[in-house]
């Protein structure tokens, strides 16, 4: 992704799925519902399967400037959550990115229509009074 000749950094993650659970006893492909992936503890993205490979792949296309820990965990499809990984560290460096503009407080008012037989007052008012005759000030010149 680019900003104005600017060149952002994306973060890829390959992501080995687990073939074991903590008992020791397989863990099919088939078993797996979803992966979760974190940033720094935070949740990122939820991967929905089924999983048809044994890793997955994933781009952040957001990161932001510093360091951060990736990890994961997948999730049964009994609903249960499994063991988060050991953490990844990365660092990005650079300009930190600018912050969105902030929106301004929108105003509105509500108005009502005027009705359309409704003839407009000054025009109303205008069309009472009798037509004045224009007199010269300078005596007719």
């Amino acid at each position: 992704m680019s900003i104005a000749g600017k060149s952002l950094p994306i973060v890829d993650l390959s992501i080995p799925l687990p073939t074991v659970r903590k008992d020791g006893s397989d863990l099919a492909l088939a078993e797996i519902q979803s992966i979760t992936i974190l940033r720094d503890a935070a949740t990122l993205s939820v991967i929905a399967g089924p999983f048809q490979s044994a890793t997955v792949t994933f781009t952040d296309a957001s990161p932001a400037t510093g360091d951060d820990l990736y990890s994961y965990f997948a999730t049964d499809t009994g609903g249960v959550q499994g063991e988060t990984s050991a953490p990844v560290s990365i660092t990005i460096t650079g300009e930190k990115p600018k912050a969105p503009p902030a929106a301004s407080l929108m105003k509105a008012v509500a108005k009502r229509e005027p009705a359309e037989d409704a003839v407009p007052k000054y025009a109303a008012q205008q069309a009472k009074k009798p037509q004045e005759s224009r007199h010269d000030s300078h005596g007719g010149r």
